[in-house]
């Protein structure tokens, strides 16, 4: 059985029992990822028993559903964050990436501009595998319709999502975990508690499954203290502070915001101090924080401030910056902004066009470091293994260096003016949404009514099923955060229902309501296509497909205009120099440079526009042997010309300058 079209992913929904996705801000619809989708009965697992690895057996039921009379299958598993894909992979012993790997590593497939040999080299990597997406309620909508497609156009056999609806969503715009089992997509969900092993946290658990948050906090008895808002980090690193330093590992210290995150771990250092377990000399460095901006809002100049730093993904030939240059922003304009490269060079940009694709932005914090310290990157380093999330703990700190060991027990040794040293965040304490995919024994949860709107359902079951053993929640009044409880929704509306769509469930596509066995008869088992629910509706497929082609002209004809322009500008210059040369002057001199001049600057700059924007125009280029090589040659061409052309017109200033101050001096000796 092979992925196509019209095939669903199989949903594995722990939705009403455990586990976590990530917060979410803003949410719109994305129709064009659901019109390709067309939902047909799957596979589902073997009855499971609790106490069972929830990864271990769902994984296991995979395999051994795809294994029978067709060969082993590939698996490979994503998940949304680093940490989230070191549990599937520890838990379900398999190999596991984060999906924002996996999306750039298939970026152009996902995209729709693969060329042929990209597309068969992800066919020939892909094809007949199985992939498992945990946390699959942390995907917003445009990561998803990415790997959609990329299974799609890969010959992937089976797409599993394994999430939970109850937890916290994606930041990113969508629901479709959601949308997807609300438009019918097989799901088969867990009934059984087995993470908690104590019985009053499992019973705190079943309340917020049942929607009985009152009942829920009461559960935790002497668990939950209340203090004074402003006391409530001070208390949770206090906590911590106070148990044994060999169960300070196996407890988890769990934030709402970033802001209280920094309270907690500002004290615990200051504790960590007193017990001398931060010792020698102190290092401060600059850290690097994400802003996390959607890309309308890194093409918002406004959004810019000088001392930020722009980290390019992407090389980007306009601007000769390379993936992974972190460039400083040394001004801001009313159209453009100065950034400073590694080398020194300055380079103006506007942020309103293509670049914001190829970039994020980040803010500048003081970070300070000790021997002792634990520590987490907050960027992938490919190079030498370290992974956003992962922990690591300070050894010493040099005069020249900073020498750690990292949680797999490597130890490694960075220059103290090493780039990746920015990209580091102490980990005495998480936030809510980045423990989204951690177990631990014990938790020490913060949630207050003072926080802005953070005290909702979502956060307080994400806090509550954590640990194994044992929560204290700190609050900074019980009544009043069981209110906001109470009066929150357990989930928020999707834009679609919102604006009132609705799926056409009048014929269902019979999602299992259990876990049967699966048999090797149930491979040929799936519902017509006649009989399952579309979104949206094909007259909306018409024009989304119409769109899509219409965007590919524009480009097209873009590609030749860039083309056209270079190939002028390139023989008009020689023109204009050749009636130069016969006058006995230098073409700037001509009476037609200046507007040479004004073309063959807007002939570059769409030529740097191609270049810089593979997802528009790969696929056009790909389509054309040797045209990326000919907008490379032009475009280099204008630029030496450009380059010569402004150290004439400088020598002739000099000159004219020079011929200035002489009669200047004349003149002052006529005089004396």
């Amino acid at each position: 059985m092979t992925w196509r079209p019209g095939t669903s992913a199989l949903s594995f929904d722990s939705g009403k029992h455990k586990r976590g996705s990530t917060g979410h801000r803003r949410q719109e619809a994305s129709g064009d990822f659901f019109a390709g989708l067309e939902l047909q009965s799957g596979y589902a697992l073997p009855p499971f028993q609790a106490g069972e690895p929830r990864l271990t057996l769902i994984v296991a039921g995979v395999s051994s559903c795809l294994s029978r009379g067709t060969g082993e299958r590939q698996i490979i598993g994503l998940a949304p964050s680093a940490s989230a894909a070191r549990v599937l992979g520890g838990e379900a012993d398999i190999p596991a990436r984060t999906l924002q790997w996996f999306l750039t590593r298939y970026r152009d497939v996902g995209d729709g501009i693969a060329p042929p040999e990209k597309m068969e080299e992800a066919r020939n990597a892909l094809s007949g595998s199985v992939l498992i997406l945990d946390e699959a309620s942390m995907v917003g909508t445009t990561q998803m319709r990415a790997l959609t497609r990329i299974a799609a156009e890969t010959g992937v056999e089976r797409l599993a999502l394994i999430g939970d609806r109850r937890q916290l969503r994606a930041v990113e715009a969508g629901q479709p975990f959601a949308l997807l089992q609300d438009a019918g997509m097989p799901t088969a969900r867990m009934d059984e508690v087995v993470r908690q092993r104590d019985a009053d946290l499992r019973a705190a658990v079943l309340h917020m499954v049942a929607d009985e948050p009152r009942l829920a906090v009461e559960e935790l008895g002497n668990g939950v203290l209340e203090m004074q808002g402003d006391e409530l980090g001070r208390k949770a690193a206090q906590l911590w502070l106070d148990l044994d330093p060999d169960l300070r590992p196996g407890t988890a210290i769990l934030a709402p915001t970033h802001e209280m995150r920094a309270e907690i771990n500002a004290a615990v250092r200051h504790g960590l101090e007193d017990e001398g377990v931060l010792h020698g000399s102190e290092l401060e460095i600059e850290r690097y924080v994400n802003l996390h901006l959607t890309r309308s809002q890194k093409g918002d100049i406004a959004n810019y401030r000088e001392g930020d730093v722009a980290i390019f993904h992407h090389d980007v030939y306009g601007v000769r910056a390379k993936a992974g240059d972190a460039c400083r922003v040394t001004e801001v304009g009313e159209e453009r902004v100065v950034l400073t490269l590694p080398d020194g060079k300055e380079r103006g940009i506007d942020p309103s066009g293509y670049i914001r694709y190829r970039l994020d932005l980040f803010e500048t914090r003081p970070l300070a470091l000790r021997a002792g310290d634990r520590v987490r990157w907050t960027r992938n380093d490919p190079a030498r293994g370290l992974i956003n999330g992962e922990h690591a703990e300070i050894l010493s700190i040099a005069r020249v260096n900073v020498r750690m060991r990292t949680r797999d027990g490597r130890e490694i040794v960075m220059a103290r003016d090493d780039p990746q040293l920015h990209h580091l965040d102490h980990a005495y304490s998480s936030t809510v949404h980045a423990a989204q995919g951690i177990t631990c024994d014990r938790a020490i949860a913060v949630l207050d009514t003072g926080r802005g709107g953070v005290a909702d359902q979502a956060t307080f079951y994400v806090e509550l099923t954590r640990a194994r053993d044992n929560v204290v929640l700190l609050t900074d009044d019980r009544e009043a955060l069981i209110e906001a409880l109470e009066t929150a929704p357990a989930r928020e509306m999707s834009a679609l229902k919102a604006i009132g769509e609705q799926f056409d469930t009048s014929v269902p596509a019979s999602p299992p309501t259990s876990v049967p066995v699966l048999t090797p008869d149930s491979v040929s088992t799936s519902a017509s296509a006649e009989a399952v629910p579309r979104y949206p509706p094909p007259e909306r497929e018409e024009i989304l497909d119409e769109t899509t082609r219409e965007n590919r002209k524009a480009a097209e004809r873009f590609l030749d205009q860039a083309l056209s322009a270079a190939s002028a500008s390139i023989r008009q210059r020689e023109e204009h120099a050749t009636i130069a040369a016969s006058d006995g002057a230098h073409v700037t001199l001509d009476s037609g440079y200046g507007k040479w001049r004004e073309e063959a600057l807007h002939a570059l700059d769409g030529c740097r526009r191609v270049l810089d924007d593979p997802e528009t125009y790969g696929m056009h280029l790909a389509r054309r042997p040797g045209a990326e090589d000919d907008l490379k040659r032009l475009s280099a061409r204008i630029e030496t010309t450009l380059a010569s052309d402004n150290a004439e017109i400088e020598r002739r200033q000099q000159e004219l300058e020079a011929s200035k101050a002489k009669e200047r001096d004349f003149d002052m000796g006529l005089e004396l």
